[in-house]
């Protein structure tokens, strides 16, 4: 479990950074 938590807070910081890039 607490992998796949850390797996989708990756994600999550990976998709902040995209859309940082974006704007």
């Amino acid at each position: 479990v607490k992998e796949a938590a850390d797996e989708a807070k990756e994600v999550a910081e990976d998709a902040k950074v995209d859309e940082s890039v974006d704007i």
